[in-house]
Parts: C-alpha cells; sequence; structure tokens
C-alpha cells in the first residue's frame, strides 16, 4: 500500500485546504499522464498516417500492417482513457488521520496493485465496447474467463476492422478508373475469444486480458492487379505491465545512525585474538554473524542476527580444528538471531537478554552456553502445524557440553518442542523444550516389534550387505498404529549414523549404524505419540486405546488382551529412554529446579503461559529490526504490524509515515541506500570529503572487483598507498561491497556485503546518533558536495532513502508507460498467403509474423 502524507501538522479547522492540495496533486499527476502517454500517440498517428496514404496496391505485409496499425489505434485510445479514468480516483482514496499528539493530516493511500487490476480490467471493457459494439453485458466477471467466447459478434467485428481502413472502398481497375471495390478488405474471422493468463515467476502475477481471433481473412489488390488473400491470428490487449499511478516512495529512516555497523550479508571476526565491538550492529541473514577461532566482546545495545549466530561451525568444504572461539554478551545488550549454532571448544556468555527466535543448539563437543540474563526462544507455532522452523528449543548434540542458566536469570521462555535435524527438511521431534543426549529414542521401534532377527540400530544399511530390518506392527500390536503411515513395505524411516573410517571420507561400516523410527501421518500425530509418552496418564492412556480403530472393532476379550499389551509396551519404551549409545559427560543444569512456573520465571511448552502474544510481540519486534533497524518501545506488547507502525510513526522525523510491508525482508541495504543515488554520486569516483575530523565515503566495488576477492579496507596504520585502502579512524562509510576493519573506528559502517573485523580491533560509534546524524548532514549539505568522476555535481545525502526516498529506475528492458507502443499492445502470428479466398493455394507459409515479438 503506497502512502504519501500531505499537509502535516495542521490545526483541526484547516480541513478544506487538504482538499485542494490532493485535488491539486491529482490534478497535476493527469496532466502528467497526458505527457507520458502523448509521446506514444504521436508514434502510433505517424505510423497511420504512413500507412493509410492513398494506395493502389498493396503487398502481403503492408496488407497486414494496415490491420495491425489500426488495432494498435484502438488499443491505445482505450489504453488513454482507463489510464486517465484511473488517475482520478485518487482523490477518493484520501482520508485524515491523527496521530497520538492530535496532529492531523491527510493520509492518501494508493494500492497500486489494486489500481492496476482496475485499469486492465477498464482497459478490457473499454476495447470491448470498441471492437465488439453490439457486445452488452450487466455483469463483466465471467467475460474476463479464459476463452470466454465473442463468436456471435463476428460481423461487427470485421465491419469495425474494416471502419479503421482508409482504401476499403476505393478501388481502382487496371486503367485507373474507380471500381468501387475495395483495395483492402477484413472478409472474414474464425473465432474471437478473451484471454486471460498470468505468470507469478517472471511477470507481475496480474491477470493480462486480450481479445484474440483467429483465421482471420484480409483480401487485398497486388501491384498485378489481381486479389491475393492473408490469414492470420492475432491479439490485442495490454502488455504484462506494472504502472506506479503515483510514485511508491520507500520512506527512508535514520535509525542505523545509531549503529556502528550494518553488514547487510553478514559480520565475520575469524583470525584469531579478541575483537570489541561498542556499538550496535546487523548481521544479515545471508551468511550471520560468524566468530572462528575468535573472541567477540560485545557491548553495545543491540546485536541483530537476521541469519545464524555461529560459534566455530565450519564453511562447507571446510577441513581442520579451529582454536576455541568465544562470544561474550554484555548485561546491558540485547542479541536478536534466528538461531545460535555452537560447534566444538566454543563458549557463548549471554549476560544480556537473548531472544532466539529457532533454537539455541551446541552441535560440537566441549562447548558451552551460559545464560545470565535472560533467554526467550519465541519461535511458537500450535503443534498440529509446527515445524522445527517454527518451534524454540535448547539442544545438546554434543559431548562433553553443558548450557547453564544461572540463577540470576530473569526469564526464561522455550515456547516450541525441541526436534532432531538430520540432512533433510524432514524433523523428528524429540518431545520436550529442552533436550539433552538428543532423546530421540522414544521414536525409534521398539525390540517388542521387531521380528526375529531384525535390530535397530542395525549395521548400517548398504545396497548389497543384505542388512534389513522387518517389522510386527500392525493395529493389534501397536498403539500408536492409528498414527503411523506406510513408508514403502513398513511403517518406519530410516537414519544412517556414520562413524568416519580411517582413510580420507571414508565410512566404517562396521561401526556405523542404521536407525529405524516410526513414520508418522503428520506432525499433530507425531506430538499426540510424544504426549502418549511423556504425558498420559494411565487412565488418559486407557481412554486412548479405547478409542483406537483397533479397540472399537475387536471382541471384548481381545480388548483386554490388547489394553494389557499396549500398557506393558508402553512402559517399555519409556524405560528405554536413554538406554541407547548417547552424548557422554553433557548436561542442562540450573541452581534452581528446571520445573516450569511463574514463580521462577521459567515457561515451557507445557505451562499455561500466552506462548502465542510472546511470539507476535518478539516477532514484530525482530521483523522490525530486519528491516529498518528500530527498536520498538518496551512500555506496549505489539501482537499487530499495525501497532508497530503507529509507534514508530510516533518517533520518526520529517513525520513520515512509515509501511513496513513496503520494506524488504532481511535487506536492510537497500531500505537504507538508494541505490540509483549510490549510482550516480560513485559514477566514475568514490566520494570523499572530510568534514569537522570526520570522513564522509561512498565507495562503489564493482562485480567484477568482487568476483576478484577485493575489499574496501579500513587501515589507518597500512603503509600502502591503493584506491580501497581508507586510512581513516572515523566518519561514515557506505560501501556496494565487503568491507575489512583493520584498524581501530569511530562511527558507521554500511556495507551491501560482509563486514570483516581483525583481532584487536574497537569497533564504536561514540559519534552519531540518528538524530546527529541527521541534523549533521543537513548543517554541512553545502561542504558535503562534490562533483563525481562525469564532473556531475552529487550530494552525499543523495544516496539516503531518508532524503532520496524516490524508487530507484528499472535497470532491465522491461515496460513502463513512457516507453510502451501500439506494438507492444497487438501480436500476429501464423500468417499465411493464398490465391483464393478459400486458402486451396497457399503461397507461403513460412513468412514471420507481423510483430516479431
Amino acid at each position: 500500500m503506497g502512502k504519501v502524507l500531505l499537509n502535516l501538522k495542521r490545526k483541526r479547522n484547516n480541513s478544506g485546504s487538504t482538499i485542494v492540495i490532493v485535488l491539486i496533486m491529482t490534478s497535476f499527476v493527469l496532466i502528467l499522464s497526458t505527457l507520458i502517454t502523448t509521446t506514444t500517440m504521436v508514434n502510433l498517428k505517424m505510423k497511420m498516417i504512413a500507412s493509410q496514404s492513398k494506395k493502389t496496391f498493396y503487398t502481403s505485409e503492408e496488407a497486414v500492417d494496415e490491420i495491425y496499425a489500426a488495432l494498435g489505434k484502438a488499443s491505445m485510445e482505450c489504453f488513454n482513457a482507463s489510464y486517465e479514468e484511473q488517475l482520478t480516483t485518487l482523490s477518493s482514496y484520501s482520508k485524515v488521520v491523527s496521530d497520538q499528539h492530535n496532529n492531523f493530516a491527510t493520509l492518501v493511500e494508493i494500492d497500486n496493485e489494486k489500481a492496476n487490476v482496475a485499469l486492465r480490467e477498464n482497459y478490457m471493457q473499454k476495447l470491448i465496447g470498441k471492437l465488439l459494439p453490439d457486445f452488452k453485458t450487466t455483469d463483466f466477471s465471467p467475460v474476463y474467463n479464459n476463452n470466454y467466447s465473442f463468436d456471435g459478434h463476428k460481423e461487427k467485428f470485421i465491419e469495425i476492422l474494416n471502419s479503421y481502413l482508409e482504401n476499403y472502398s476505393t478501388g481502382v481497375d487496371k486503367d485507373g478508373n474507380a471500381t468501387g471495390d475495395p483495395i483492402l478488405v477484413v472478409q472474414d474471422v474464425n473465432t474471437i475469444r478473451m484471454r486471460n493468463t498470468s505468470d507469478k515467476n517472471n511477470g507481475t502475477g496480474l491477470n493480462v486480458y486480450a481479445i484474440t481471433f483467429t483465421d482471420c481473412v484480409v483480401k487485398y489488390l497486388t501491384q498485378n492487379g489481381d486479389y491475393s488473400y492473408i490469414t492470420f491470428n492475432g491479439a490485442v490487449g495490454l502488455p504484462d505491465i506494472y504502472v506506479n499511478f503515483m510514485d511508491e516512495d520507500l520512506v527512508g529512516t535514520t535509525f542505523f545512525g545509531n549503529y556502528a555497523l550494518v553488514g547487510n550479508t553478514g559480520i565475520n571476526i575469524t583470525d584469531g585474538g579478541t575483537a570489541i565491538i561498542k556499538g550496535n550492529a546487523y548481521a544479515g541473514r545471508a551468511s550471520g554473524l560468524n566468530i572462528k577461532g575468535s573472541t567477540l566482546d560485545f557491548t553495545g545495545s543491540y546485536l541483530i542476527c537476521g541469519g545464524s549466530l555461529n560459534l566455530n561451525i565450519k564453511s562447507k568444504g571446510e577441513t581442520g580444528a579451529l582454536s576455541a572461539s568465544q562470544l561474550n554478551l554484555g548485561g546491558s545488550s540485547q542479541l536478536w538471531s534466528d538461531e545460535i549454532v555452537l560447534g566444538n571448544n566454543a563458549t557463548f556468555n549471554g549476560a544480556g537478554a537473548v531472544n532466539v527466535k529457532d533454537d539455541l543448539t551446541i552441535e560440537g563437543d566441549d562447548s558451552s552456553a551460559v545464560l545470565s540474563g535472560s533467554y526467550e526462544g519465541f519461535g511458537y507455532e500450535p503443534k498440529e502445524n509446527a515445524t522445527h522452523y517454527d518451534s524454540s528449543a535448547v539442544i545438546i548434540n554434543g559431548e562433553r557440553a553443558t548450557i547453564t542458566f544461572s540463577s540470576s536469570l530473569s526469564k526464561l521462555v522455550v515456547a516450541g518442542r525441541s526436534y532432531i535435524k538430520f540432512e533433510t527438511s524432514v524433523p523428528l521431534a524429540t518431545g520436550e523444550s529442552i533436550s539433552v543426549n538428543t532423546n530421540q529414542e522414544i521414536y525409534l521401534v521398539p525390540a517388542q516389534l521387531l521380528k526375529s532377527g531384525s535390530k535397530n540400530p542395525s549395521k548400517k544399511q548398504t545396497a548389497g550387505n543384505g542388512i534389513k530390518c522387518e517389522t510386527k506392527i500392525s493395529e493389534s500390536t501397536f498403539f500408536g498404529f492409528d498414527l503411523l503411515s506406510k513408508n514403502g513395505d513398513d511403517y518406519y524411516v530410516t537414519r544412517d549414523y556414520d562413524i568416519a573410517g580411517s582413510g580420507l571420507n571414508t565410512i566404517d561400516y562396521d561401526k556405523s549404524r542404521t536407525y529405524y523410527y516410526f513414520s508418522f501421518k503428520d506432525t499433530a500425530s507425531l506430538n499426540t505419540y510424544a504426549k502418549i509418552i511423556y504425558d498420559y496418564t494411565d487412565t488418559q492412556f486407557e481412554e486412548f486405546l479405547n478409542n483406537t480403530s483397533y479397540a472399537q472393532k475387536c471382541s471384548a476379550a481381545e480388548k483386554n488382551d490388547y489394553i494389557k499389551e499396549s500398557k506393558s509396551l508402553r512402559n517399555a519404551i519409556k524405560k528405554s529412554v536413554g538406554t541407547y549409545a548417547g552424548l557422554s559427560g553433557s548436561s542442562v543444569v540450573r541452581s534452581e529446579s528446571l520445573t516450569d512456573g511463574a514463580s521462577l520465571g521459567i515457561f515451557a511448552d507445557n505451562s499455561g503461559f500466552d506462548f502465542k502474544t510472546e511470539y507476535s510481540d518478539r516477532s514484530n519486534r525482530y521483523n522490525v529490526f530486519n528491516k529498518i533497524l528500530a527498536p520498538l518501545g518496551d512500555s506496549v506488547t505489539y501482537t499487530t504490524t499495525q501497532q508497530a507502525e503507529e509507534y514508530l510513526n510516533s518517533i520518526a522525523h520529517n513525520n513520515i509515515a512509515i509501511d513496513l510491508s513496503k520494506y524488504t525482508p532481511d535487506d536492510v541495504y537497500d531500505n537504507i541506500i538508494n541505490k540509483d543515488g549510490f549510482a550516480e554520486v560513485t559514477d566514475g569516483k568514490a566520494f570523499s570529503k572530510q568534514v569537522e575530523g570526520k570522513w564522509f565515503i561512498a565507495y562503489a566495488l564493482s562485480e567484477v572487483s568482487a568476483s576478484k576477492g577485493i575489499e574496501l579496507v579500513i587501515d589507518s596504520n597500512s603503509s600502502e598507498s591503493k584506491s580501497n585502502i581508507l586510512k581513516i579512524t572515523s566518519g561514515v562509510v557506505v560501501c556496494s561491497g565487503n568491507v575489512h576493519i583493520k584498524s581501530d573506528f569511530d562511527g558507521i559502517v554500511v556495507s551491501n556485503g560482509i563486514i570483516t573485523i581483525d583481532s584487536g580491533v574497537t569497533v564504536s560509534n561514540n559519534i552519531f546518533s540518528d538524530s546527529l546524524f541527521r541534523t549533521f548532514i543537513d548543517d554541512h549539505e553545502a561542504e558535503l558536495t562534490d562533483t563525481n568522476g562525469k564532473g556531475k555535481t552529487v550530494h552525499y545525502k543523495d544516496i539516503f532513502r531518508f532524503w532520496n526516498p524516490h524508487v530507484e529506475s528499472k535497470k532491465d528492458s522491461s515496460l513502463s508507460v513512457s516507453n510502451m507502443t501500439y506494438k507492444d499492445m497487438v501480436t500476429f502470428s501464423l500468417w499465411r498467403k493464398y490465391e483464393d479466398p478459400k486458402g486451396t493455394n497457399v503461397e507461403s507459409t513460412t513468412e514471420a509474423p507481423t510483430n516479431p515479438s
């Protein structure tokens, strides 16, 4: 929804002036629309003049081209009328709104998508009225259906086409005498249909309408004085163009002025030693925050990870051991992340507030996490439709690993059930929110349900070793049969646990194992089974058994045996948990009991805590961070996007109207930086100005440079003189590629790539906030002006959407209103030339269509 705010901060008695402004704007847009479409019409009329000059004969191409231009004229007239009518509706969208301070404004809301739908339908109604004037209806909804037939209106259609032809009745004989016979005439069409298509992958996804006709026969006089005939198929309609009826400017904000680092695709600390970040930092989703063999001390207010926070997690293909890594989160800091993953020999000390959408997982050995501030795993979905991506958990998959919830922990929320993750996207829930030793044992097919000779686990199955597992699972032998789905010949799925062999990239098949798990129908069935094992009382379990499909149809004696055997099997499964080869020396500990209870501030999945509301609030906050880096206020629980927008608009500057739906998720750089403005400012050379001891840099890295691994380097200690090395210590740096910080820096670094920080480096932002940054740029606008490499005067502020909100121009060849022509509206194909009207003597069937597109 596009929003334009007019007449801001006006008094209550100024309502009339606002309406005048809206109407003036609408009139201006109408004048502009006329200018935009005039060029298209002039081009068409010039074509029509050329094609409709007096002729005494036609070639085959000229005959088709005459019809082509005539239909183009009709289509353009319909488009112009529809376009202008749509623009006049802008004033009807206006409404008066007020903020919390009783400042009134008129908000003109334009839904471009709805306007485009209305434009297409209005255009088509006008085109039908022009080409098929005898077609009448009060309900066009069925007319828009694909293949709707207009065959009953062929005669009128042919009449209309002929009315467009200048030489319809000006024929002459070989001696030049008028005959009254047409030199060019449309004689027949076979079918006339509505075509309705939609391209959701490469187009707008909106319905694209066209009137199509087949086997249109045109008679024309040749140079030899004989008549020939040409037959072709045609279509008339708008192309799949998306019209901006009013520029959907992307409102820019300056919340990034509170940050020291904005790495749009991530932040890396990987060279060993310790790096320090004292300001706020954002690490984008693509690679997240990666700390390998290094330590990060973070004391800023907000550490935002759009993706994963990874401690000692190797990249794909990376080999060799990593030194210890550590993240120390300050007590006054907030961490927001999609997930936290610890590899081998990694330590996470979370003294601040930790908010995680998915899981906190220790994947490696000898690692630990100590949480002493607060921890909220807020990912939550109802059990019937949960997936492991929606479910927050705390999981240990490594040996000698611990997660410690300190006695000083103010709040612990784990909203979902933990999931064991395999290489596929299929999750297997472990049945509890806090999970140690990956206790997926309850989902393993127990020995009591295996046929003689089968084992679970077995040696690793291979195609040739003959190892297989056969079960006795049936509705009478297994109480959970109704929850299962058949997978092949049985009711289990397999997972392999591979042990590395002595050779490189080999597997020790004697030690490796294949595990056999129940194959559940869906997540709801899986969760029901977990409740049966862990939560059901004996009475609840017996009630469940009485309602199974087998119990409903078996005899009383069979039912008694079934219930008795089922209880025995359930007890055996419960006892088996922990008897399989697990992970030694790992634990989740807290100085007090981990029992769910509000008195301890602990809320796990089985509590009465309102996880849905908590999820909505945390999710909205995380969403805003990942779009414009703004924290939401603490006094409100934000359960809706509208609440978030109302708060942001109350603190935003320039009285801008923030519409969160307009911003691209997980692309903070694009939401901050106007790429057209950036390209103009850096065209031919980098922008570099020093004002009051601070440097203001805009540096463009070409795709070629980036592909060669070239990055912008900040290193005040460097002895090299290269264009990509900045020997600066403070200021604002905006770069379209990767940035490598090798020395202390105070200020703001915004990168459209990855920011790498070397050990021994301290990064801070002690000189700006969002308001100080905005004021500084405004106050020093004249000083922050330069000429680019093309000699054009440019302003540093134009790279930011806050000062330059206009949507970027399209860099591809896609259509816009200004470059659309009648050739984009009419298509002819499959045209054939004949010497007789019945088409029995085909002269050519190979020529290209008139419109080669």
